[in-house]
């Protein structure tokens, strides 16, 4: 799924809504509970070019300070790798409040559109 397919149809059903959490998760998120990491599906050029953006913009690129700075909240380098591989919700009635908030927004929108009927 696309920008361009939920502008242009913005009534949204609950696997098109999972499969945007899932893509758009954060990485507390996909570190937390309620998702299940597939680290065999990575894309190592990305995630090696995140991190070292993520490392220059956090830590001036200095990667010792970057793994101090993760180390303050139990991370690491390895973990943060995990975090940007494919995931899967666990529980689907509990998605993150954000998602919700999205959901309120297009269903706005699809009522929005219904009542300004241009044509």
């Amino acid at each position: 799924m696309n920008v361009t397919e939920i502008s242009l149809n913005p009534s949204i059903s609950s696997k098109e809504l999972l499969k945007i959490v899932e893509k758009s998760s954060s990485i507390p998120e996909r570190l937390g509970d309620n998702f299940s990491l597939n680290t065999e599906v990575v894309d190592t050029n990305f995630v090696n070019s995140r991190i070292a953006n993520w490392c220059e913009s956090v830590a001036e690129g200095n990667w010792e300070n970057l793994n101090k700075r993760l180390a303050w909240d139990n991370l690491d380098i390895d973990k943060i790798r995990n975090a940007f591989s494919a995931v899967s919700i666990i529980d689907e009635q509990n998605l993150p409040a954000w998602a919700n908030i999205l959901k309120a927004a297009l269903e706005a929108l699809e009522k929005d559109t219904k009542e300004d009927n241009y044509f």
